[in-house]
């Protein structure tokens, strides 16, 4: 019983061993709920580093054609229009 909660392996081998249909179902599900756990964790490490990193990041200016920013266009646009 050891070996087969230690190893996804061990598992496997123990399962076809005795020949057990429903230990290998057992092995390959404990698996596969193994990986959506570790797939939803790595998800949202991920999400909070987008977040963290969109939030953080500091601004920059867009330069246009003329050199202007594209800050400084639309405040002439604001002021003139």
């Amino acid at each position: 019983a050891k070996v087969v909660k230690e190893s996804f392996f061990g598992g496997l081998a123990v399962a076809q061993k005795l020949g057990s249909p429903e230990l290998l179902a057992s092995v390959r599900g404990a698996f596969v709920q193994g990986m959506d756990t570790a797939l939803l964790v790595g998800a949202g490490i991920a999400g909070v580093g987008i977040v963290l990193t969109l939030a953080f990041l500091p601004a920059h200016k867009v330069i246009t054609s003329r050199g202007a920013t594209s800050a400084a266009k639309e405040r002439t646009l604001a002021v003139t229009g």
